[in-house]
């Protein structure tokens, strides 16, 4: 099987190139830190216009690449270009090169963005699904960030597309993804963590989840071949939420530090940072956001086999790799 790879050279993409070693793959990122067998440099995506090429024999897409979220947010057209625009010029590519499959790794911020969230179990790509109940407060579309709209947008080209061609579409949403190599706002808790002053986040019991790796990997892995992630959308996670207090004890225990946390109220926190003018902040590190995964687990007959213990050990005795 010919697997093809978009941002194999970012994060989740090195981790999961590592893992299809048994397959013909094909890594693709905007720009090379080494040179591997069968790897394409390709530049900008949003302006690239070489995908049939690429997916000449391809069966499987993996599409990684993207523009993340970034707390300034920056112009929101170069979310949609980048997000959006490059699913469908890739997506008419794929079909009229006879691709099978493309799986799309989007976020579950294509759901919705609130302070306080649950997200339900999604049904069958077909245009109608239901995954947008018993969330708590402001949810809906019109809450999201550039970033997760243009997601949104792109899981719509793909569904339709599914409906009107043979590809076979599977996307699943993430939260966060943490683990050796990982940057941004989980990087900054990590790099917090070892501080050896105390911090003010006992009190922050939320419940929070997110994603190893190599939990995820496993899991589209598992969605190359398996018949039962034929279109569909599929929610993945630790199978578990954290706390900020329990993510941060667990940080400083795996390295060997006591938690020194100290209580502060929730009300106290949101307030400073809100006088910091950093709201996005305080609903990322105090807020809620629960996903149901018991679907996906049926249908793929699937387990989240890795626990965050051992991926922050293995964080530590990464540190000093590549990845």
């Amino acid at each position: 099987m010919k697997v093809l790879i978009t941002g194999a050279d970012g994060f989740i993409g090195r981790h999961l190139s590592e893992r299809c070693v048994e397959h013909d793959t094909v890594l693709v990122s905007r720009k090379l830190t080494k040179q591997l067998p069968n790897s394409h440099a390709i530049g900008d995506m949003s302006v690239f216009d070489g995908w049939e090429t690429l997916f000449d024999g391809v069966d499987v897409i993996v599409h990684l690449a993207a523009k993340v979220h970034q707390m300034d947010r920056g112009d929101p057209d170069t979310y949609y270009q980048a997000n959006q625009q490059v699913v469908g010029r890739m997506v008419d590519a794929a079909v009229a090169q006879g691709v099978k499959r493309f799986i799309f790794i989007s976020t579950i911020k294509a759901c919705t963005e609130s302070r306080s969230e649950k997200v339900a179990v999604p049904k069958e790509v077909d245009g109608n699904q239901s995954d947008r109940k018993d969330r708590g407060e402001g949810d809906g579309m019109l809450g999201q960030d550039p970033y997760a709209h243009s997601k949104s947008l792109a899981e719509q080209i793909l569904i339709e597309k599914s409906s009107e061609s043979s590809l076979e579409v599977v996307i699943i949403r993430p939260p966060l993804v943490y683990g050796p190599g990982v940057k941004a706002n989980f990087m900054r808790l990590w790099d917090l963590s070892a501080r050896v002053y105390p911090l003010p986040f006992a009190s922050i019991n939320n419940r929070r989840d997110m994603v190893s790796v190599y939990n995820l990997c496993d899991l589209i892995i598992l969605c190359l071949q398996h018949p039962a992630a034929k279109n569909k959308i599929l929610n993945v996670s630790d199978g578990r939420p954290y706390s900020l207090a329990g993510l941060l004890t667990a940080m400083r225990q795996t390295r060997g530090m006591k938690p020194r946390l100290l209580p502060c109220p929730k009300a106290i926190l949101q307030l400073l940072l809100s006088l910091m003018g950093r709201n996005d902040v305080s609903v990322r590190l105090l807020g809620n956001l629960e996903i149901d995964i018991s679907e996906t687990c049926r249908l793929l007959d699937w387990q989240p086999n890795y626990s965050m213990a051992h991926t922050l050990q293995t964080m530590i005795e990464r540190s000093s790799d590549d990845v």
